[in-house]
């Protein structure tokens, strides 16, 4: 819709396995080019099956002279998918309840413009199946309308509402079949006399009954209260009750507006009973089964204030409860959240909303768990728009904002300027009571939703050869709707690129083409000149062909030049290779490798590390498994390191050994068709950050064992420039699934601390039609570390993003995935991704992911549960890792950075004692040693030049921090 308003525009994302998202507020309607303004109180909306909502409004045209129905359906941030409008006749006045279909359409119903009740399906586009509209069923009526609708399994529909007539309105509840056609009409009546009856909410119960709320009046007292009917699927009633409130029983008028069933089995019913000043107050009771009562409570000021409450909605250990409020005065409004446990014992409550008039008129929970509150929003005196808001599981919504720029520092001053090119794809987190997270956008800009308090911001680059100024800093949000403003200029490190590179491919299967997919990007700081990528097939393949041509074949190596690759840029290409037949068995694991040249890396390495580095190979020579240790550094090893050798999940043997530089060891072991793993430690602080190395062999002697060789980790070359791509040929396979790699040990799936985990997330197109769009949402758990995600190969070009909440986000427009039935080969896709395990998991600890993906607007299908534990494969303690190997949870904290003249470095989660500083330049050189006893140092600048330094803290030769020191 042209000229529609929004107050806050904010990605966020929740989905079935929890509903901790992020917040927004958004309205729709405006007068724009159609001159449409939403009805107050004239609207209804419902779930969609993609997790999305759809809307229903009574309209009023400035153009036309009738009144209409527009709908729209939204996606699971708000933003509109489709709009329509229904306008012939102005049959249609106004829209009072609507329903997720199990088709993914909708039915609504409602009143028209001349007093009938009125029925519509729509299917999932918005597109009208059939509508229709039903007698008058009472001689008297002069209006008539359907407040709510339930579906039935058999497919039809049942209807409650009223009839109103010159002795007031008579309830009714009617059964409609799958077409639209009536099956039967009954009315209720009060049980003091014919006048006034009429049914608000109905809901159906666990045995196939309805039950109804609403209004019932006492002929003989003239007083209104709370009606209750019970009826069975013929419609006949198996019960009535007119009640008044046991807290207010004097009260002229009592109304039921709305009814839930109960967590427990029973019934929670809500409705307003006025006080004697003519005032709503809210009224919750829980009933059983036959309408006697269980509780009732009261949340009203008892004030003479409009406070009115209109939906309710079960969550775990309780019910939400949703109206307005008022806000200054009786004719100023605020949508009002109440929080009540099973007892009605109020437990919370939150007011919502930006202006004077606001109120919350339904509580929808989506097909992906995500809370809404639909609403209406007056946007000036002319009109009324519609209301979406999106709430966390606690029912808060972050209407503040941190905005900010991230921009190049070519002066190395740590100043803003806008003219300074900005960075794209950097991560930005905001860490308070709760946490949030982006990406910056192609301008270096970002956004992030937040409530108010005070939150540690934190810039993470894509790469190790860049540092943010004034990261960590820390920024306060005082008041909502409040939007605060940040700058980080950034510093090149050292001028180098940064290349890294990820092969892989969705499946292999023996007999036909596979298709490999490269994936490769410049993260340094420096264009990378004469980038090429050499990958070599497992000798199983036969190259076939490929989407760029390669600039050299050796036997299945292939090199393929890339010309010059700019900082940020990335690419990908596709490589085909046929998967041998003959010699070749069904669960047998192939291994394809990338490596990508200039593969140069330009930070020193850690000065403890002692320079020796460990290489493994493995071969299979005749009735042996042969592995071959190589240290290939420049240092000796001044002490045995330990290796292991395990036969599928069985430990075979385990010893020492101790090489110098360019000299190597063999070990041998019998070959009988199992699968052998050697796995060696590599030196403390060996810059590959990893603790050991390994490498697997499977078929020497036969085929004895299959399914063990991706339980270890297949890289045994971590560096970012080189990737390995193992994996079983296959036959049959779910369509859409997430693997893990390394698989992990045993049926637990251990993995080591620290141990990186590459993800593959497959799908495929099984639907009836080509799919436009797909979106793949990675549901992080907080046990990963968001800041060392690294996205890898897929199977077509996407973009990946970062939602508030820290999930990841692969998005592939204009993907065009054919339906499985019209080219199945083509209707696959993928994507991979690494992620490196949190500081301070240890064993037992438990890391789980699954994925949501989503094909156009249709429900998002879910991927299975990887699951891996942490505990010891290996008979060492983990050393020499990324991350710091000190016992305790640490962090340090430099104040300020950069520095001009001073800092201080504490080292929190530590007990005072010694401590010792090492720094170092770029290269390596250690330029200070400082030792302390406490927790912190007093760090003077002296003699040292503007720049980036390296820091280390060591206590008792164990290191407890490091990090980046900018000086300027």
């Amino acid at each position: 819709m042209k000229g529609m308003k929004f107050w806050l525009v904010i990605v966020g994302f929740t989905c079935a396995l929890g509903v901790q998202g992020q917040g927004w507020m958004r309205t729709y309607g405006g007068e724009g080019n159609q001159g449409l303004a939403f009805n107050q109180g004239y609207q209804t909306a419902c779930p969609s099956a993609d997790g999305g909502i759809m809307m229903t409004a009574s309209v009023e045209s400035n153009f036309i002279d009738s009144v209409t129905l527009m709908f729209i359906k939204t996606d699971y941030l708000g933003n509109v998918l489709i709009e329509k409008t229904e306008k012939s006749d102005g049959w249609y006045s106004s829209p009072y309840d609507s329903e997720l279909l199990p088709d993914g359409g909708f039915i609504v119903c409602g009143g028209t413009a001349y007093s009938e009740r009125f029925l519509m399906r729509l299917d999932s586009e918005l597109n009208i199946i059939w509508k229709k509209v039903y007698p008058k069923q009472n001689v008297f009526g002069a209006h008539e309308v359907f407040t709510s609708v339930v579906f039935n399994n058999d497919g039809s529909f049942v209807c409650s509402g009223f009839i109103t007539g010159n002795n007031g309105p008579v309830g009714v509840v009617s059964k409609i079949d799958a077409n639209g056609d009536e099956v039967w009409d009954n009315q209720f009546f009060s049980p003091f006399g014919i006048n006034s009856a009429s049914g608000s909410n109905l809901i159906k119960t666990s045995n196939g009954d309805y039950l109804i709320t609403g209004t019932g009046t006492d002929s003989t007292t003239s007083t209104d209260r709370m009606l209750l009917i019970s009826i069975d699927s013929l419609g006949q009633v198996n019960w009535l009750r007119i009640d008044t409130s046991s807290l207010a029983p004097n009260s002229q008028y009592y109304f039921g507006v709305a009814l839930s069933n109960a967590n427990d089995g029973n019934y929670i019913v809500i409705g307003k009973v006025y006080n004697s000043g003519g005032f709503p107050s809210p009224i919750c009771k829980k009933i059983d089964g036959n309408g006697n009562l269980i509780w009732e409570k009261a949340y009203g000021s008892s004030g003479f204030f409009l406070e009115e409450i209109y939906d309710i909605l079960p969550i775990p250990n309780g019910y939400y409860i949703l109206g307005r409020y008022p806000k200054g005065s009786p004719e100023g409004w605020q949508v009002w959240v109440i929080q009540i446990d099973e007892n009605g014992n109020k437990i919370n409550q939150h007011f919502l909303g930006t202006t004077e008039h606001e109120w919350g008129t339904n509580w929808l929970k989506t097909t992906i768990g995500t809370y809404i509150i639909c609403g209406t929003a007056e946007r000036d005196s002319m009109g009324w728009d519609a209301l979406l808001m999106k709430t966390d599981s606690l029912s808060n919504l972050f209407p503040s904002a941190l905005t900010g720029t991230l921009h190049q520092d070519p002066e190395s001053d740590c100043l803003p300027n806008p003219n300074e090119p900005g960075l794209a794809n950097w991560l930005v987190q905001a860490e308070g009571t709760q946490s949030f997270a982006t990406l910056t956008d192609s301008l270096g800009n970002f956004t992030l939703p937040v409530d108010t308090g005070s939150y540690e911001i934190t810039i993470t680059p894509p790469g190790p050869y860049w540092a943010a100024c004034n990261s960590p800093t820390t920024a306060t949000i005082n008041t909502f709707f409040d939007t605060l403003s940040l700058d980080f200029p950034a510093q090149a490190i050292t001028d180098c690129p940064y290349l890294t590179v990820d092969i892989s491919a969705p499946f292999l299967r023996r007999c036909f083409d596979n298709h490999y997919y490269v994936h490769y990007c410049n993260d340094g700081t420096v264009t990378a000149e004469d980038a090429a990528v050499e990958v070599t097939l497992d000798p199983y393949f036969t190259y076939v062909s490929s989407n760029i041509s390669p600039a050299s074949q050796n036997g299945n190596t292939l090199t393929f030049d890339l010309g010059d690759v700019a900082v940020g840029d990335c690419g990908s290409f596709q490589i085909t290779a046929l998967l041998s037949c003959d010699s070749t068995i069904l669960g047998q694991t192939h291994c394809t490798s990338a490596h990508i040249t200039p593969d140069s890396l330009c930070l020193p390495p850690d000065p403890l590390w002692d320079g020796s580095s460990i290489e493994m190979d493995a071969s299979c020579s005749g009735d042996s498994v042969v592995f071959t240790l190589t240290n290939v550094g420049t240092g000796d090893m001044p002490s045995p390191l330990s290796f292991i050798i395990i036969e599928d999940q069985i430990v075979l043997m385990t010893n020492e050994f101790q090489l110098g530089p360019g000299q190597s060891t063999t070990v041998s072991v019998p070959a009988n068709g199992s699968t052998f793993h050697l796995e060696a430690q590599q030196a403390p602080e060996h810059p590959s950050g990893f603790a050991s190395t390994g490498a697997t062999v499977e078929g020497c002697g036969g085929w004895l064992s299959l399914g063990f060789f991706t339980q270890w980790s297949f890289d045994d070359d971590p560096d970012p420039f080189t990737d390995v791509d193992c994996q079983p040929n296959i036959g049959s396979f779910d369509p859409n699934d997430k693997q893990g790699y390394p698989a992990g040990l045993g049926d637990e799936h251990l993995i080591e601390p620290g141990q990186d985990i590459e993800y593959l997330v497959r799908f495929q197109n099984t639907g009836t039609d080509t799919a436009f769009k797909v979106v793949v949402i990675d549901v992080l758990p907080p046990e990963l570390d968001l800041t060392t995600v690294r996205p890898g190969a897929a199977s077509h070009p996407y973009t990946y993003g970062v939602t508030p909440e820290g999930w990841l986000t692969f998005t592939f427009d204009n993907i065009m995935l054919p339906d499985s039935n019209t080219n199945e080969a083509a209707s696959h896709g993928f994507v991979r991704f690494r992620a490196s395990q949190r500081v301070g998991l240890g064993h037992g600890d438990v890391i789980e992911n699954t994925a949501l993906i989503y094909f156009d607007f249709n429900a998002p299908v879910q991927t299975n549960t990887y699951k891996h534990r942490i505990g010891q494969v290996f008979p060492w303690t983990t050393v020499g890792t990324k991350l710091p190997v000190f016992q305790q949870k640490t962090q340090v904290r430099i104040v300020p950075n950069p520095l001009t003249d001073s800092a201080l470095l504490q080292v929190e989660g530590i007990e005072p004692g010694p401590l010792r500083l090492v720094l170092t330049d770029v290269s390596g050189k250690v330029l200070r040693l400082q030792t302390i006893n406490g927790t912190g140092f007093e760090f003077q600048r002296g003699e040292l030049q503007s720049g980036v330094y390296f820091f280390q803290i060591e206590r008792n030769g164990e290191r407890v921090g490091s990090g980046k020191l900018m000086v300027r």
